[in-house]
């Protein structure tokens, strides 16, 4: 996506987050039906103009995310997990061999 490269990706795990579910900057299938992944590809492929749509549309959508970013979501994660441990303990498990 980050080359302007149309995909064709599965519609479960975390695919659905990064190429986007309405279809402009790739084509979500369910990886288990052959049939359903051939006409999606056909659909970007048959039409030069769908195709450099879709890949400067992936482009755009591959910029908003980045190994930075990422780092910083997980660390305010951790940041609010942790913070509720400390008011929390019962929340952590095996607390009290944390705390000896």
């Amino acid at each position: 996506m980050s080359f302007g490269t149309p995909v064709v990706a599965s519609n479960n795990t975390s695919m659905p987050e990064i190429v986007g579910t309405d279809g402009r900057s790739g084509q979500l299938v369910d990886p288990r039906n052959p049939e359903e992944v051939c006409k999606a590809m056909h659909a970007i492929t048959d039409s030069t103009e769908r195709c450099l749509q879709v890949g400067v549309a992936a482009k755009q959508r591959a910029k908003g995310f980045s190994w930075t970013r990422s780092a910083t979501e997980l660390l305010r994660v951790y940041t609010q997990v942790h913070a509720r441990a400390k008011f929390n303990p019962e929340l952590v498990p095996n607390a009290d061999v944390a705390a000896t």
